[in-house]
């Protein structure tokens, strides 16, 4: 489709501006490059956004001038949404952002993530225009479009990926119908001329009489809509789901026609577009069930598309993979997940539950529900390489797929894995390999053995189609041999042996940790899994793919779901302290009052106490917490704010009894008060004054002024004993344990080492953990042995069974969830989330 010749550089900028930019086109001509730019190309009485595409598909880059004006431009936001989507991580540098004048607006998600050349600064601004000549010299040529039937297939089901963002699903809608008709005019009437432009190509397919009367009306519909819809007039124009609806049905009802023997995909597409929306958030909820499904699609894998998705009965994120309709029945489908999970334990991803879907009109499809996966793709690995990979790189998968397929094979009845693509072969940031496993009635462990030099050919060439010359050198061979293999323990030593010949090939582990380096470590410890680029002071995860970042700048809480913002507060807060609590639940406090209430990645219920928040707990269905001017209220699960008995000397340390609806409030002249659910049931003056309390089983243990003590149930306290240098208690690991903090040198509190002692309700002391002189714990979790702490020179660390497992010097604060499975560390400019895998 493209046009002979072709251009370095399609200039992107708004009319507006344009003697801002002219300066800029003439200096990059006068430098030897060739530049499409609407002034010299654009013709008269053509379609302007067939031209547009036309430009940007025969350009190898695309240089977007950004101003305010820009931002807010029809057609500007056509050829940023063009540009962006064939390349949507900015892995090509297919699109080069360059900052015009100072920016209001917020940028496009794809833009946000990509280096963008700033031109406002005077000082750097010939530095910058260096950077933007060295990204076109070195961009590599502009891949020809395929148009046959699959590619077709493929554009067809692209706008409906998109439903969410309507303007990119105008753009692959008109894309789509451009290439339908270049590939039936080829069917029908024969190949194109050279040169030949698409509207020709429009006009000879209508008045041909090889269309179908219904199918003709529909093209010349869709030929005519990108005028009618963003013509000059429209500019200002805002595009909805509702305004591109018809143009979708026109292009199914076009593709329908042309491929009667291949339906698009089991018609997911059109089953997507006829479900339930939800506003403006792009989810879709599944019928008969509390399953939301959110486009676009993520990767396309072997049996269909996979999508993030969220289960609202339990607030969990999880991936709804679209497939042909299921031949088993529900009870024998759920007996294959259990064989499939038991066989391969962790190595394979299988679904949870299934169902069907239904467009009323046209073909089930089924959806499987898996959970949600962070780890790198071999799909994403290759397109982040350039398409292909390296061979030694390309056999370590194959490696890594066939010790998943040996766990299948000798399971008893053998099981197979029934498909295989490179986006369901998930690595880690170290290189194990893992499989996304149907769990369905298995095929042959035959087909698994043609499957995977099928998959390392893709990898080595980035199709599986290419011929045996876009293989590396010697790879051809390799790959028959492997294709000759009749057991998976053949495949793995032919893969062994091919890659022991090729020492000098990079490393898997290599090639995946250059995509994101982990921090400074120190030993083995948790695996980076998501950064933020947000200034923070603190951050907490929780749970369901979602992080609580207390921005540093606003001073407002924000939820950001992947690289999505997910939510923000109404006003700013000023942090005091923040608890975690089981099942991802999060509690957060403010020197103002206000208290925010998390769970399952979700606000339940905010609100504001009268004076500083003095401790807040997790404890029976929701959340209590006092203030220092008295207030106690207990919040709900359901989002309720129920009042207690106001604290006579304001609120200063709360305790929660385990597994019961006991806790004991201890106020700021020494006062405490015991609590059965709502209802305070003792309450008297007894110390001097109270340190802190926790609960160690059934018994209260107090650190006062003089020393430690415990009461039991009967409220009968003991003795007090003195503890030297004891400085906090927080709640223990271990079930029925509490954990003392004790400075081991009372004399030299700051020079001393810490030790962890831990109490139980009998009043045993044992020694937990000791950690050097001038480390503070600043988070603990249920899992005996895991901390994150300060260091004393600045900066934290992750502290498992007596060590550091990872240092990150220059961290501002580190907290664990309650499960010990996740950490999260602010970092100067941005945050990373780990998590710790067994």
């Amino acid at each position: 489709m493209s046009a002979p010749g072709g251009f370095d550089i399609f200039v992107s900028y708004a009319t507006a501006d344009i003697t801002l930019v002219l300066p800029w086109v003439e200096r990059l001509k006068g430098d030897g490059f060739s530049v499409w730019f609407d002034q010299d190309q654009m013709l008269a009485g053509r379609n302007i956004m067939t031209q547009l595409s036309v430009g940007l598909d025969n350009s190898k880059q695309a240089i977007v001038f950004l101003t305010d004006t820009y931002l807010s431009r029809r057609y500007t936001e056509f050829e940023m949404n063009s540009s962006g989507n064939d390349d949507p991580g900015g892995r090509e540098g297919r699109t080069i952002p360059v900052k015009l004048l100072p920016l209001t607006k917020q940028l496009p998600r794809f833009i946000r993530d990509v280096t963008i050349c700033d031109f406002t600064d005077p000082a750097t601004v010939e530095q910058a225009y260096d950077q933007v000549k060295r990204s076109i010299r070195d961009a590599p040529p502009r891949p020809r479009r395929r148009l046959d039937e699959e590619s077709v297939l493929a554009a067809c089901e692209a706008p409906f990926q998109h439903l969410a963002e309507p303007d990119v699903a105008l753009f692959l809608l008109l894309r789509a119908a451009g290439d339908l008709a270049w590939f039936l005019h080829r069917r029908e009437i024969g190949e194109p001329g050279s040169g030949t432009q698409l509207e020709t190509i429009f006009h000879e397919l209508l008045v041909s009489g090889k269309l179908p009367a219904e199918v003709a009306r529909s093209l010349t519909y869709i030929r005519t809509f990108g005028t009618m819809v963003v013509g000059e007039q429209n500019d200002r124009a805002t595009f909805t789901r509702e305004s591109i609806d018809p143009a979708l049905t026109a292009l199914g009802g076009i593709a329908d026609w042309a491929f009667p023997g291949r339906p698009r995909r089991g018609g997911w597409q059109r089953i997507l577009a006829a479900l339930p929306r939800l506003g403006d958030s792009g989810e879709v909820r599944l019928p008969g069930s509390r399953l939301l499904l959110r486009a676009p699609e993520l990767a396309h894998t072997a049996l269909g598309p996979l999508f993030a998705g969220r289960d609202t009965a339990v607030g969990a994120e999880i991936s709804i993979l679209l497939t042909e309709p299921l031949d088993e029945e529900e009870g024998r489908f759920a007996e294959l997940i259990g064989r499939y999970a038991s066989a391969a334990g962790t190595e394979a991803i299988v679904p949870r539950a299934a169902g069907t879907l239904s467009a009323g009109d046209g073909p089930d499809c089924a959806y499987l529900v898996f959970p949600p996966v962070r780890d790198i793709s071999a799909a994403e690995l290759a397109a982040r390489h350039g398409g292909r990979l390296p061979a030694g790189p390309a056999y370590e998968i194959g490696l890594g797929v066939a010790r998943v397929l040996a766990r299948l094979h000798g399971a008893r009845p053998p099981l197979a894995n029934g498909a295989l693509a490179p986006s369901d072969v998930l690595m880690s940031r170290f290189g194990s390999v893992r499989l996304r496993v149907p769990g369905r009635d298995p095929e042959s462990p035959d087909a698994d053995l043609q499957a995977v030099p099928a998959l390392l050919r893709t990898l080595l060439t980035g199709g599986p189609e290419a011929g045996d010359e876009a293989l590396p050198a010697g790879a051809a061979e390799a790959l028959r041999r492997l294709a000759e293999c009749r057991s998976v323990a053949r495949l793995r030593a032919l893969l062994e042996e091919e890659r022991g010949r090729l020492p000098g090939e990079p490393s898997l582990g290599s090639l995946l940790r250059e995509l994101a380096p982990p921090a400074a470590s120190a030993g083995s410890g948790p695996e980076l899994i998501e950064s933020y680029p947000v200034a923070a002071r603190r951050a907490w995860p929780l749970g369901a793919g979602r992080v609580l970042i207390w921005e540093a700048d606003t001073e407002t809480l924000v939820v950001f779901h992947g690289p999505q913002l997910h939510w923000r507060d109404d006003e700013a807060v000023p942090v005091r302290l923040a608890v975690t609590g089981r099942d991802a639940q999060l509690a957060v406090g403010g020197w103002d009052g206000t208290v925010r209430y998390f769970a399952g990645g979700e606000l339940v219920t905010g609100t504001r106490l009268d004076g500083t928040i003095g401790d807040l707990r997790f404890t029976w269905g929701g959340v209590v917490a006092g203030s220092w001017k008295k207030a106690l209220v207990h919040l709900t699960a359901a989002g309720q704010r129920h009042a207690l008995l106001d604290v006579a000397g304001g609120v200063h340390r709360i305790a929660v009894a385990e597994q019961s609806d006991r806790f004991a409030v201890a106020d700021l002249s020494g006062r405490l008060a015991i609590y059965r659910g709502e209802t305070r049931v003792r309450d008297w003056q007894r110390f001097p004054s109270i340190a802190d309390i926790a609960y160690a089983g059934s018994r209260l243990v107090l650190l006062t002024g003089d020393g430690l003590t415990g009461m039991g149930v009967d409220h009968r306290t003991d003795a007090v004993e003195p503890k030297p240098g004891a400085l906090r208690l927080l709640a223990g690991a271990a079930p029925g344990t509490c954990l003392l903090l004790v400075a081991a040198d009372p004399n030299r509190l700051l020079a001393a080492s810490l030790e962890a002692w831990s109490i139980d309700q009998d009043d045993r002391h044992i020694l937990h953990t000791t950690f050097p002189a001038g480390y503070r714990i600043d988070s603990a979790c249920d899992v005996p042995g895991r901390y994150t702490v300060g260091l004393p020179g600045g900066g934290c660390a992750y502290w498992r069974d007596g060590a550091e497992r990872r240092v990150w010097p220059d961290a501002l604060a580190a907290t664990l969830t309650r499960d010990g499975q996740l950490l999260a560390v602010c970092l100067p400019g941005r945050v990373e989330l780990y998590a710790e895998h067994e």
